[in-house]
């Protein structure tokens, strides 16, 4: 039984990676926002606050950090001081291993399927946050960087695509805005992101790793797909693809396959079904 702590544990992913910690482990979570996990020590912690960070982390004495913590939306100074400035503290406070959540949007200059050597390139303010992150990391020997694709699952929140749809199909009203569904998107099921995250606590796992479903879809299928389980809605495509529109977000993970033995078991047509049908 080992003592982890996880940042952004009550979050999306980190719920559902504490979820399958505490079964096993002495599991604490940093979040700003309360958690729900039974058995799960949770802290309201800012990691910009380098003393709180400091002292928490001391007393708490983990033996591996899962890092999901940070802003994926604000200003580039919000970013910034969240992601950066807030795993400069973490690092600062504990020397021991790290699994840290990054993401694919580091590769959004380079062309797809995105493979782990290649150089990072992004006009995305979080993506540049996330690679300045990953530069102090891994200026470390026992760490690993997970650089997911596009999550999702029945407990994701937000304007995420396939969470937005979700609230959508609750609500019933009017039509679901988009635009035409041509950009292709690698989704993964939270599910096998998080047999990943269990799988990276082994020390030998270390570097960098693409974890993605390996397979891009366009975002129209989702929309077909999505009418297929609950029925027809209305759907209006009038809205305009984004000025530096990413055309395809594809993830070669054969890195993982190789040195972690995991691969992908959820299919998009069952994720779909699993998050769109639950309550």
């Amino acid at each position: 039984m080992a003592n982890i702590l996880v940042t952004g544990g009550a979050g999306f992913i980190g719920t559902e990676l504490v979820k399958q910690l505490v079964k096993e482990h002495t599991v604490s979570a940093f979040d700003l926002t309360p958690g729900k996990v039974s058995g799960v020590d949770y802290y309201q912690v800012n990691l910009t606050d380098k003393d709180q960070v400091d002292n928490i982390v001391k007393r708490i004495q983990p033996d591996l950090i899962y890092h999901l913590g940070g802003r994926i939306r604000g200003t580039e100074e919000e970013l910034y001081q969240n992601n950066v400035l807030g795993t400069r503290n973490l690092l600062e406070a504990y020397s021991g291993r790290v699994i840290f959540m990054s993401s694919g949007l580091v590769y959004q200059g380079q062309k797809a399927p995105y493979r782990e050597d290649m150089a990072l390139d992004t006009q995305d303010p979080m993506g540049r946050t996330k690679i300045l992150c990953e530069e102090l990391l891994l200026e470390r020997k026992n760490v690993a960087v997970v650089r997911a694709s596009v999550v999702y699952g029945s407990g994701q929140k937000g304007p995420m695509f396939i969470s937005s749809l979700k609230e959508f199909l609750v609500q019933r009203e009017g039509a679901f805005p988009m635009t035409l569904g041509e950009q292709k998107r690698d989704f993964l099921h939270v599910d096998d992101l998080t047999r990943a995250l269990l799988i990276l606590q082994r020390e030998e796992f270390t570097g960098v790793y693409n974890i993605a479903f390996g397979e891009s879809f366009p975002m129209r299928d989702v929309i077909n797909i999505a009418q297929e389980i609950t029925g027809n809605f209305p759907v209006d495509t009038s809205l305009p693809y984004r000025e530096n529109e990413l055309w395809d977000y594809a993830f070669d993970i054969t890195k993982a396959k190789k040195e972690l033995n995991w691969e992908p078991k959820i299919r998009l047509e069952e994720g779909l079904k699993e998050t769109l049908l639950s309550s």
